[in-house]
């Protein structure tokens, strides 16, 4: 699956829109927690969640690179990490990326490809996440296996995944419980207005053009809004698209499965140590089975500032709901 390219013909910027595979309803083979309807019964939405007061800066995927999944996990996973720690710490998406292929091709001999967010969130719960200092977001990097510094750094770290059910309340429970998630959509010639629009994206019409036909576009979602009746999507195209890097997507886009891939929608929970019993140690074995991080010992939660130690602890509001 080759890059394909948005050229919006108003503001002359390139971006790539095919970087999540699509799983055809394949159901997910990962391990992991299910947010369904219905099962926070008790909970009462709020009318409007706005997480973008705790997130990172939005960061620029480039032209050059399918990376669009690893840019969102890695949003998700500084966005956890920075209530943990009220410092933000910059994570390596390129790391993310090169392993997400490892896990989704199954051979070390990759090409710059689009893979699916269970892809994404298996290759973080094996490898882990180092900083984006220890392996730099460089294009001429892109099919290049990280160094063994960013292995070491990263192999501390692991995280508890959500598998999020694409249905209207069940989304609205998970950002009500502050977690934000991870998923894939189509997108269309009308794209070209939101970029002036403040990043309100339209329902498209019938006889659009679709500019991703080889595959989705992944996106984190940090909001919503009952009365504007949309969610608030973090993109990865840098802060002068849309609203400082933001969109707003209807909620009739988000419930429509022609125009989104309803089985591969995740959110992160939490960001973990690993045991030392399950740490991937030597470069030759780094690519070991995958095996859920509570399968020898239950997961335990660290603060960040013990995974990252030269950062200091900081306070922050407590998340208000737990899985």
């Amino acid at each position: 699956m080759g890059v394909e390219y948005f050229v919006n013909p108003q503001t002359g910027s390139v971006n790539p829109v095919n970087g999540k595979k699509g799983t055809n309803g394949r159901k997910p083979t990962i391990h992991t927690k299910k947010l369904k309807a219905g099962m926070t019964k008790n909970l009462a939405l709020p009318s409007s969640v706005d997480l973008r007061q705790y997130m990172t800066p939005v960061e620029e995927q480039g032209t050059k690179m399918n990376s669009c999944v690893a840019n969102a996990l890695a949003g998700a996973v500084e966005y956890l990490m920075l209530r943990e720690s009220g410092v933000h710490i910059d994570v390596s998406r390129l790391f993310i990326f090169y392993n997400s292929r490892i896990i989704e091709e199954k051979t070390r001999h990759i090409d710059n490809t689009g893979v699916t967010i269970e892809s994404g969130i298996k290759a973080i719960q094996k490898f882990g996440v180092c900083r984006e200092s220890t392996w730099p977001y460089d294009p001429r990097l892109v099919n290049q296996e990280p160094s063994q510094k960013a292995f070491d750094e990263a192999r501390r770290i692991t995280i508890e995944p959500l598998q999020v059910q694409m249905d209207l309340d069940t989304m609205r429970e998970c950002l009500a419980m502050g977690y934000p998630f991870c998923f894939g959509l189509k997108l269309f010639s009308s794209f070209q207005t939101v970029e002036l629009n403040q990043g309100y994206i339209p329902m498209p019409e019938v006889t659009e053009r679709l500019l991703n036909k080889k595959g989705y576009h992944a996106v984190l979602a940090v909001g919503y809004d009952d009365e504007e009746q949309h969610f608030i999507i973090r993109n990865s195209w840098g802060r002068k698209w849309g609203d400082q890097g933001y969109g707003y997507i209807p909620y009739s886009y988000m419930t429509n499965f022609q125009l989104v891939d309803p089985t591969d929608v995740f959110a992160i929970t939490q960001v973990t140590q690993r045991p030392l019993h399950e740490r991937p140690w030597p470069k030759t074995n780094r690519h070991q089975p995958l095996y859920p991080a509570h399968r020898f010992y239950p997961v335990q939660r660290y603060p960040v500032h013990a995974m990252f130690p030269i950062f200091p602890r900081v306070g922050f509001p407590i998340l208000p709901y737990r899985i």
